[in-house]
């Protein structure tokens, strides 16, 4: 079946009138619950999102304005998501030091060899190559790190030349991760415009893991306690708006192609027009005003998103095509399972082209330059952390499981501060038990 771009945007015009419906009304409940204690900067969006609904209703050319509101929220949400990156290495960092201060579960029973050997039968249960990749990984996220920074460039240049010979976006994406498991992407302007955050990492910062008491251990999960309720209700935020402006988008490049059923259009215009009004007016919301539109639009959201999903994609991009082609991608990438994908299309052929091992040279002076003056100036479990968490992201680096078992033993038998020890023995155990492995 060949694509149809009429029909997809048919198809993706009732899908998003229907969600946004929906996740409008949700908005406007929990705006008043959940989001109450936004910050100002959220209020801010708040009020874009509301003109732009406006506008679209008022049947007004919005396009331009959505496209801006987007990009913002964009921006927004990788300035949380470094945060939430940082303080997930010091989160790492006291869950290894937990159990000096009476916290943690049992301590494991058995040797250094025996967890090394139960370790390696878990990874190779399983055939499949990729679930045996995934496995090492994981278990390289959570075992004891004792390596120098040396030892660890070597192993994360290794594993970059995995890429060589894939296409250069593939590194690109490796090297942006692992720049943000190293906390580099909250430094400079994310730093600086957000203080609030900026305090609390500095409260962890000062923490001194070598001198620590159970008062400064204390201090420390409050704050990252703190951090992340904070974090997590910005995540939630900016995703549900996020969603909003995504099917208000896919509107703005459907709505004069689409096919519409009158009746479910009606229904979701008119859910719209009454949050919009009750926006305006400042007045809290009542379900039971939108008893009829909610019942004529069940399952419409269902039905239209496999509709959309059982149809061919749009073409690739191509010199001379025809411009429902670019609105076909472009819809598709809107209505994808991640909300903040990029909708730039590749004009680079450069992205496109195979890795070269000059590629990785560069790859790895890039990211020494910005990962060695954090890695230098951390304490040793933050540094740890980081090392850690680099490791979990990147490529297997054992050319044997020969090798791999040596890496294990190793790990478990130099790491002679016994609170780290079992705290990582006892989240390696939860890690093979969330896989209903027996051991």
């Amino acid at each position: 079946m060949a694509w149809n771009w009429k029909k997809q945007a048919s198809a993706a015009y009732g899908f998003s009138l229907t969600r946004l419906a929906l996740n409008a009304l949700m908005y406007a409940e929990e705006r008043e619950e959940v989001f109450k204690n936004r910050e100002e900067k959220q209020n801010r969006f708040d009020e874009a999102w509301n003109q732009a609904l406006a506008g679209f209703l008022e049947g007004r050319d919005i396009l331009l304005q959505v496209q801006d509101i987007r990009k913002q929220i964009e921006q927004e949400m990788e300035t949380v998501v470094a945060f939430t990156d940082g303080f997930q290495i010091y989160e790492y960092a006291f869950n290894r030091v937990e159990r000096r201060f009476g916290e943690g579960g049992p301590v494991p029973d058995c040797s250094d060899e025996e967890f090394a050997e139960q370790l390696m039968n878990f990874i190779t249960s399983e055939r499949a190559a990729e679930v045996i990749n995934r496995r090492i990984q994981d278990v390289m996220g959570q075992l004891p790190v004792r390596l120098t920074r040396q030892k660890y460039y070597s192993m994360v240049k290794e594993a970059l030349g995995a890429y060589t010979g894939s296409e250069k976006r593939a590194l690109d994406n490796a090297l942006y991760l692992l720049k943000c498991a190293s906390m580099a992407g909250i430094q400079g302007e994310p730093e600086a415009s957000r203080k609030d955050l900026a305090e609390f990492l500095q409260v962890l910062q000062q923490i001194s893991f070598k001198d620590m008491t159970a008062e400064t251990y204390q201090k420390g999960k409050d704050t990252l306690r703190l951090a992340s309720e904070r974090l997590l209700g910005e995540s939630e935020f900016y995703t549900l708006l996020q969603d909003m402006v995504n099917d208000l988008y896919v509107l703005c490049l459907t709505k004069e192609d689409a096919v519409r059923d009158a009746k479910e259009e009606a229904s979701g215009l008119r859910l719209l027009q009454k949050i919009s009004q009750m926006g305006q007016a400042g007045e809290p919301v009542d379900f039971q005003v939108f008893e009829e539109e909610l019942q004529d639009l069940e399952g419409v959201q269902e039905r239209c998103y496999e509709r959309f999903l059982r149809m061919e994609p749009a073409p690739e991009r191509q010199a001379g095509e025809q411009p429902q082609a670019f609105l076909g991608r472009q819809v598709e990438l809107l209505l994808s399972t991640s909300p903040f994908v990029s909708l730039a299309e590749e004009t680079d052929s450069g992205q496109s082209r195979e890795v070269t091992l000059q590629d990785v040279e560069k790859a790895m002076e890039e990211y020494i330059a910005c990962a060695d003056p954090v890695l230098k100036s951390v304490p040793k479990p933050v540094a740890r952390a980081i090392m850690a968490g680099a490791l979990e992201l990147l490529p297997v680096v054992f050319p044997s499981l020969e090798e791999l078992e040596a890496y294990v033993k190793n790990s478990l038998s130099s790491c002679t501060d016994m609170a780290e020890k079992n705290a990582c023995m006892e989240l390696l155990e939860h890690l093979m038990e969330s896989e209903d492995y027996a051991f």
